[in-house]
């Protein structure tokens, strides 16, 4: 089995949500309620109920609540996908959670593997239980 990074239970979500990490994410990095991410990414990038948020929009949700794209990682697909759209961020070599968890030790950011995006604020893990330490990083965020 591999080696897991234990994560704080992250904001709840509201009743019958789902693919909803994009909103979790936010509101535990942010500071906010999960009704005020939730709503400022339906008003953004017209988020829908129950549905998933692709990458190039969540950067645009992300930028208006003050979060920056700081760096993208390795060559996996959303990787590849992220480095043509925003060609004026840097692009690092691949890189595991387990790797980078060190380097968030003070500061706000969200951050994405394959699939999935969660918080870290000064350090602690929001999500909802555990986090694959050998999860290949994909992108960062980091609050201005």
């Amino acid at each position: 089995m591999s080696e897991l990074i234990r994560a704080e239970r992250g904001i709840e979500r509201m009743r019958a949500e789902s693919k909803d990490c994009t909103v979790r994410a936010l509101a535990c990095a942010a500071g906010w309620t999960y009704e005020q991410a939730h709503e400022h990414m339906s008003k953004t990038v017209n988020r829908q109920h129950g549905r998933g948020v692709d990458a190039a929009l969540c950067e645009k949700a992300y930028r208006a609540a003050g979060f920056e794209l700081t760096d993208i990682f390795g060559v996996t697909r959303k990787s590849r996908y992220l480095t043509r759209i925003f060609p004026n961020v840097p692009h690092s070599k691949g890189m595991t959670f387990k790797r980078l968890l060190p380097e968030l030790s003070k500061g706000r950011y969200i951050v994405g593997v394959r699939g999935h995006v969660f918080a870290v604020v000064d350090g602690n893990v929001f999500d909802w239980g555990y986090i694959p330490a050998r999860a290949s990083v994909t992108e960062i965020y980091e609050k201005r």
